[in-house]
C-alpha cells in the first residue's frame, strides 16, 4: 500500500513541487473571487494532482504492468483514495508556509488564517470531490473519464466553495446548530459524513475496477 503511494508520489514528482506556485497563484485568484479561499485551494490543487496521476498512469499502460504482478486490486484502488489526504496535506503545508512569508514580508495582501470551518470544508469538498471522480475514473478510465471530469469539477468546486463561504458568514444566525449542537459535534458530524460517503465511493471503485479487463 505505502509502495504504491509512494509510486504516484515519485510520478508526481515535478508536479508536486510545480504545485507550490499554483497555490501562490490560486490564493491571489481565489481571494478576488468572493469564495473561501483555503478550501478552494485545497479542492484545485488536490483535484490537479489525482488527475495528473491518473493521467501518468495512463500514458505509462501502469494498470498493465501493477495487474501483471500479485497485488491486490483492492490496495491498487485504496492507494490511489489514500493519496488524496497525501495530496490535501501537502496543500495545507504549504498554504501555510505561504500564508506565514506573507505576512513576515508584510505584502499588502489580506489572506486569512486557517480556520477550523476551512480545514473541515476542504476535507469534505476534498474528499466529496474525488470520490465522484474517482468511481468514474476506475469504471471507464483516465481517457473516457476526462470527459466529464470538468464538469465534475465546476459544479463540486463552485458549488462547496460557496457552502462553505454562506456557513461561515451565516454561522452566527444559524440558531438552529447553535442551540442543538456544539461546534465539536458540528464538525464531528461533517467529517463522518464525509468519511461515510469516501468509503462508499471506495467500494463501488473496488467493484468498478475488478470487472474491468486490463
Amino acid at each position: 500500500m505505502f509502495n504504491l503511494i509512494l509510486k504516484d508520489i515519485f510520478l508526481l514528482k515535478k508536479t508536486i513541487l510545480a504545485s507550490a506556485a499554483y497555490i501562490v497563484f490560486f490564493l491571489f485568484v481565489f481571494r478576488q473571487s468572493g469564495i473561501t479561499v483555503f478550501p478552494a485551494v485545497m479542492v484545485a490543487i488536490s483535484y490537479m494532482l489525482i488527475l495528473s496521476g491518473c493521467a501518468y498512469e495512463n500514458k505509462n499502460n501502469s494498470d498493465l504492468m501493477l495487474n501483471s504482478l500479485p497485488i491486490p486490486r483492492s490496495r491498487i484502488v485504496a492507494a490511489k483514495y489514500l493519496s488524496i489526504f497525501v495530496f490535501l496535506g501537502w496543500g495545507m503545508i504549504i498554504y501555510l508556509i505561504v500564508v506565514k512569508l506573507f505576512s513576515m514580508i508584510k505584502l499588502p495582501i489580506e489572506i486569512s488564517p486557517l480556520s477550523l470551518e476551512d480545514l473541515i470544508g476542504a476535507i469534505f469538498a476534498v474528499s466529496f470531490l474525488n470520490s465522484i471522480y474517482l468511481p468514474i475514473f476506475f469504471k471507464f478510465g483516465y481517457i473516457k473519464s476526462r470527459i466529464i471530469n470538468v464538469f465534475i469539477f465546476l459544479l463540486i468546486f463552485f458549488g462547496f466553495s460557496n457552502g462553505v463561504k454562506f456557513f461561515i458568514d451565516n454561522q452566527n444566525n444559524l440558531s438552529l446548530f447553535s442551540n442543538q449542537a456544539t461546534n465539536f459535534q458540528l464538525a464531528l458530524g461533517i467529517i463522518i459524513a464525509a468519511l461515510v460517503f469516501f468509503l462508499i465511493s471506495y467500494f463501488i471503485s473496488l467493484k468498478f475496477y475488478k470487472n474491468r479487463e486490463f
